[in-house]
């Protein structure tokens, strides 16, 4: 259930909890939004190729701790994608 190098939610977990949470904002009669933001990293492939995958996979990894911070803000944070 977790991306093996992000340690973000995989693919599958991260699509049940929206599915959680679209179904139980659906559901609810507060005023509650469920918000999906997709972020790619442009041109990805260019630091892959000009410093190697290991510099590229030390990228993912810091992105996906910073970005795994909002966990704590009850975001839900997970990989769905290469990059």
């Amino acid at each position: 259930m977790r991306d093996p190098l992000t340690r973000l939610r995989d693919r599958e977990d991260f699509r049940r909890e929206i599915d959680a949470r679209m179904s139980a904002h659906a559901a609810s009669s507060s005023a509650h939004e469920v918000v999906v933001v997709v972020l790619g990293v442009n041109d990805f492939r260019d630091v892959n190729n000009a410093l190697g995958h290991g510099v590229g996979d030390a990228v993912l990894v810091q992105l996906a701790r910073r970005l795994g911070t909002l966990s704590a803000s009850g975001w839900c944070v997970g990989r769905s994608f290469g990059d």
